[in-house]
């Protein structure tokens, strides 16, 4: 058996800023032969999730032929929606659940309280958040929803060569490895 000592999954990958569908900027590590995210996908260039997105709604876009659009995410409201509809559903009918085994006896006024009851919304959990009418809200292009990035500081802070140098030793990679992605983060700087 022929074992490929020198083969390295970090070659086969780079750091990557994509745009949104929002114009905002959010940066991972993909992989350059597909250009599917493969590390974690967050904010990038000065501006805060206030949904704290979660990465399986954050996809990249196909064309037509299935090829991916180069330097672009979308985030999926519509299966983050579809998710919020059901895990709501299943909360209520786990509180429902529990309110009939420790209060059988509550009137109907006792059991509209049941969302709001302690004893309940501990054993349950937190209802699920955001709730459907904020994510409409934020796919609609609401931007206090969307982050409020600020025109013009949307781009990264420019980073010496040896700021860059001492950040990636310290991650343990190689001189080589560190001079390459050196060169796909000025790429990307000038990119997009």
């Amino acid at each position: 058996m022929y074992v490929d000592y020198k083969a390295d999954q970090a070659l086969g990958r780079k750091n990557a800023r994509l745009r949104d569908q929002f114009g905002r900027l959010w940066g991972t590590t993909i992989e350059k032969s597909t250009g599917d995210p493969c590390g974690e996908v967050a904010p990038f260039g000065g501006w805060a999730d206030p949904l704290n997105t979660p990465n399986v709604y954050i996809v990249v876009p196909k064309f037509k032929d299935g090829e991916p659009m180069p330097g672009r995410v979308e985030v999926d409201f519509d299966a983050w929606v579809a998710d919020v509809e059901i895990n709501t559903k299943h909360w209520h009918e786990a509180i429902e659940l529990m309110g009939k085994t420790k209060f059988p006896y509550a009137t109907s006024e006792e059991r509209d309280g049941w969302p709001t009851n302690p004893h309940l919304t501990s054993e349950a959990g937190p209802l699920p958040s955001p709730d459907i009418v904020t994510l409409r809200k934020a796919k609609a292009g609401d931007p206090e929803l969307l982050g409020n990035p600020v025109p013009g500081e949307d781009e990264p802070v420019k980073m010496t060569w040896k700021r860059f140098m001492s950040s990636q030793q310290g991650q343990g990679h190689s001189t080589s490895r560190i001079a390459q992605d050196w060169k796909d983060y000025k790429a990307g700087l000038l990119a997009v």
